[in-house]
């Protein structure tokens, strides 16, 4: 039999739920063709709607397409399918744009060594929600050698933090070092940094970044209260205007970098997102409560 005519892991569980439903006494056949019938409806639509986003963005990328003629067919129906499969078990509008990208990577980047890799790239992303996708792009975004190490929020919230990296570290896109002593009372997760890896840059290339322009670039409002997130304390309005160049989150039109008049300027603009500290020199800039 050839790979056609085999059935994948997924046609074999949903035959046993067919099989299992219909073997209900009296309501099986009804209740069978109400689920199934349902399910592949929502499935067929979802399908149809990211080919027309796919189709509707094509003409941005068309110059930088590439001959994947001499591709292995097999190869790149297996990832279509991978990605296919992500599209019809989640239409979330964020992870739809990282399906996306995937799809147009493959068309611009052809590559039959890279096939492992990106298949395995394509089913992380299947199983990543939208908190953990948040956190990578986050370290992704990072300066280098920046990272998280503990946290200050509630222990539930910190928990749940603390099982995303866990998460992105099985997956092997985080790495964890120690950076402390490990004493009475310290708790170890107090003392590890979590760092984006080599695996995880190339992941977030692959999957997050769009082929033909860098991860969406944040208006200055949302520059700034992101960096004043990952630092978890008040900045003063020239490190926030000399991080945000160099993480390069936000352009001004003329292209000249940010500094810290207008950091300030901003932060004075917007008194429902911003509070200065003027008790200090030089004055600190934080989220408001």
């Amino acid at each position: 039999m050839d790979d056609l005519g085999k059935l994948t892991k997924k046609d074999k569980v949903e035959l046993a739920i067919s099989t299992g439903i219909s073997a209900i006494p009296y309501i099986g056949g009804s209740l069978n063709t109400l689920y199934f019938g349902a399910k592949q409806e929502r499935r067929i639509k979802r399908i149809e709607k990211f080919y027309e986003l796919i189709k509707e963005e094509y003409n941005n990328i068309q110059e930088k397409v590439k001959d994947w003629s001499n591709q292995d067919e097999g190869k790149l129906r297996s990832l279509i399918e991978e990605i296919n499969e992500g599209v019809e078990n989640d239409f979330i509008a964020e992870k739809i744009d990282y399906f996306k990208n995937c799809f147009f990577n493959l068309l611009t980047d052809p590559s039959d060594e890279n096939y492992r890799k990106r298949k395995y790239f394509i089913s992380i992303l299947n199983s990543l929600s939208e908190m953990d996708i948040s956190v990578i792009i986050n370290l992704y975004r990072a300066p280098e050698g920046d990272g998280y190490k503990g946290t200050k929020t509630s222990e539930k919230d910190n928990a749940e933090f603390l099982a995303t990296l866990e998460k992105l570290r099985s997956f092997g896109l985080v790495d964890a070092a120690l950076a402390g002593s490990i004493t009475i009372n310290v708790r170890l997760s107090d003392i590890t940094h979590y760092t984006i890896s080599e695996f995880g840059k190339e992941f977030c290339q692959f999957c997050l970044e769009n082929c033909f322009s860098n991860l969406k670039i944040r208006t200055l409002d949302e520059a700034m209260e992101d960096l004043l997130k990952q630092y978890k304390e008040p900045l003063s309005a020239r490190k926030i205007a000399e991080k945000v160049n160099k993480n390069k989150w936000y352009v001004r039109t003329d292209k000249k970098p940010l500094d810290g008049t207008q950091i300030t300027a901003r932060a004075v603009k917007k008194p429902k997102l911003f509070e200065i500290d003027r008790s200090v020199k030089p004055h600190m800039i934080r989220i408001k409560d």
